[in-house]
């Protein structure tokens, strides 16, 4: 089975520490942290837009931001220090 793939960034700013800590749990379902404030997200097309209405409810229009930049296949990525990154032909972290 092929299914279609979403390799995405998202990045998000919320100011209440509650709504924050549920926020960073349920993304932490679909991806792997790669700075405070910014995953990254290796995940078929289905759970992908499943995951942004799950993750849209959790914030609030007029306090938080929600960011999600689908990147193509093949993109350039420049990673320095102490970086992980998901290697997409497995779905494993490196």
């Amino acid at each position: 089975m092929n299914e279609k793939m979403v390799y995405a960034l998202i990045i998000y700013d919320i100011t209440n520490d509650k709504r924050r800590t549920k926020f960073v749990k349920e993304i932490s379902k679909y991806g792997i942290r790669v700075q405070k404030s910014a995953f990254e997200v290796w995940i078929n097309r289905v759970l992908y837009k499943r995951m942004l209405v799950d993750l849209k409810d959790l914030i609030k229009d007029d306090e938080d931001s929600l960011r999600a930049y689908h990147l193509p296949d093949k993109c350039d990525l420049y990673l320095a220090g102490q970086n992980l990154r998901i290697c997409k032909e497995s779905s494993m972290v490196l």
